[in-house]
């Protein structure tokens, strides 16, 4: 199976899981301290980029190809097409404020997501080498 079609069904049992259990929504797993301490600097600067409306700083923590809405986008069309029309003023506000839960998945890559309303932004951590990067953004659920 493509790694996008996996990911797109994994994005819509979570969301579809959150929307029906208040309990589900919620991730009590913690970060390790040394994961949280890397993350950190990480969604400072990514957070400090979208308040600038940055693009090329943005594009400079994304990994690509970028996932969006299950189609794998390269940095020109991520840059021309996707941040423009994706990230308004609203959901970078948003990112602002929004809490991200830490979440580690079956490979050991380290993750947060950020959900705003219906907006799902996964920032990703390779478990064996690499650094965070701004992997994926879809609507939690639709798409």
């Amino acid at each position: 199976m493509p790694k996008f079609l996996f990911r797109a069904i994994a994005i819509i049992a979570l969301a579809t899981a959150s929307l029906t259990s208040p309990v589900l929504a919620q991730n009590n797993e913690k970060a390790p301290a040394a994961v949280q301490a890397e993350f950190n600097p990480f969604i400072a600067k990514f957070r400090a980029a979208m308040k600038a409306n940055d693009v090329p700083a943005v594009a400079s923590m994304t990994r690509f190809p970028f996932l969006h809405m299950t189609k794998d986008y390269d940095e020109a069309a991520f840059r021309k097409q996707i941040y423009p029309e994706f990230f308004t003023a609203r959901l970078r506000d948003c990112i602002q404020k929004a809490r991200p839960v830490y979440d580690l998945d079956g490979l050991k890559n380290h993750g947060f997501t950020i959900f705003c309303g219906k907006v799902m932004l996964i920032m990703e951590k390779p478990a064996v080498g690499g650094d965070f990067r701004f992997v994926e953004a879809a609507f939690d659920g639709e798409g």
